[in-house]
């Protein structure tokens, strides 16, 4: 049964009182749902163990990530014990409370102004996307990939002003690769990789 991850949001900021800590530990608990194939019906040790080893053959992901990434883990429990955790079937809500000012994923946001990222377009966005991934020295493979997933992306939000994109968009679109398309968990987690990277490091 898929986590609601708006819930589990708030949850994490009613415990920490901080919204970039409960985006990030949200994007962890995404990517632990994708590992699982999308199939968290209880907390199991087993899961977490192997989620956990999964990050630490990762050669991308540092060790305070992975550490952060356990706290996000640990966080989910105390959520799944909870007094009645809302979960749904689609793993989307459908009312969302959360501040449509705020856009989780755009972190980077704070040290831009408002025009800036209005005006960016998608084509001096990926321009900027492949800058990064060269900076990092990312194969070619992985800059196609990213750049693909991103287009289908923002295809998938009807051209969202990029500035706009929020997790209710990235639940719904890896809904829609589960669900509709019915794509492999290692593709999902893909797709995930590359938004989180462009929201991360380009917007």
């Amino acid at each position: 049964m898929p986590i609601d991850f708006d819930k589990y949001k708030e949850f994490v900021i009613d415990k920490y009182g901080s919204r970039k800590l409960a985006h990030w530990f949200t994007i962890w608990i995404m990517k632990y749902s994708v590992f699982l194939d999308n199939n968290i019906n209880e907390f199991k040790e087993r899961d977490t163990n192997r989620f956990v080893a999964y990050l630490q053959n990762q050669n991308n992901i540092d060790a305070w990530q992975i550490e952060q990434a356990k706290k996000a883990l640990d966080m989910l429990n105390q959520f799944m014990v909870s007094p009645c955790p809302v979960m749904n079937h689609s793993g989307i809500k459908s009312n969302s409370t959360s501040d449509s000012s705020f856009s989780p994923l755009v972190l980077n946001s704070y040290s831009k102004s408002e025009s800036q990222r209005e005006n960016l377009s998608l084509k001096s966005a990926l321009h900027k996307m492949r800058s990064e991934i060269r900076v990092r020295h990312y194969s070619i493979r992985t800059e196609r990939t990213y750049e693909m997933w991103i287009r289908r992306f923002v295809k998938f939000i009807s051209m969202k002003p990029l500035h706009k994109i929020n997790t209710d968009d990235i639940n719904k679109f890896l809904s829609y690769l589960a669900v509709k398309r019915q794509v492999a968990a290692s593709t999902q987690n893909q797709a995930l990789n590359a938004i989180v990277f462009f929201c991360k490091h380009v917007l």
